[in-house]
């Protein structure tokens, strides 16, 4: 089993340890949400050449099914954009990396029955990375990888059923460039709004 797998199913186990013993009732609601933030450097995508990147950008779109008390299944679309200088060999040529993360997991609640609710969350899906020089011929590539997600966050419930929230998320899978692991965490805000419940 890999250590992404590992990482994954033990932030699970973690969350519905946190559960009552008692039965969930079953909740019908359903959010979306917009999300805006900063993400981490990606060192490792650049081992072999000088780039100096600056602070990247992630922003994208959730939606969320709660199905119990605690409980949701929630999907979640996120795009960064970071730009850099490749200064290698004193080319001094500008960089453009793009992510791209499209997630789905669960969502547990760490507390209920008030107007700020915390919560973990696991799951998985894709990453998609494009590194583009600004020379046609210049180092680029563009890779897909599964990917395991984790994070944890914070919502604070409004008037009529609109919610902030803040959150960290971490996405963990194959830098297939070096062979290694590869972790992108970025922190975010966003606001959204809830149907039912």
């Amino acid at each position: 089993m890999s250590g992404v797998r590992r990482l994954v199913l033990a932030v699970l186990a973690g969350a519905f340890a946190a559960l009552p013993a008692n039965a969930q009732e079953p909740v019908s609601s359903f959010s979306l949400s917009a999300h805006g933030g900063l993400i981490n450097n990606p060192a490792g995508y650049d081992a072999d050449r000088a780039v100096s990147y600056g602070m990247g950008v992630r922003f994208g779109a959730g939606a969320a099914l709660q199905l119990y008390e605690r409980i949701s299944i929630r999907g979640d679309v996120s795009l960064t954009s970071k730009s850099g200088t490749d200064n290698t060999g004193g080319i001094n040529e500008s960089v453009d990396l793009g992510r791209q993360y499209y997630g789905g997991g669960v969502e547990v609640l760490l507390m209920t029955g008030g107007s700020m609710e915390p919560y973990v969350l696991a799951g998985g899906g894709l990453v998609v990375v494009d590194r583009q020089g600004q020379d046609i011929n210049s180092y680029a590539y563009d890779v897909t990888e599964f990917t395991g997600v984790f994070g944890a966050g914070i919502r604070f419930l409004l008037e009529s059923n609109a919610f902030v929230f803040a959150d960290a998320t971490t996405w963990t899978y194959q830098n297939h460039v070096l062979d290694e692991s590869q972790l992108d965490t970025s922190f975010s805000v966003g606001f959204g709004y809830r149907w039912g419940g």
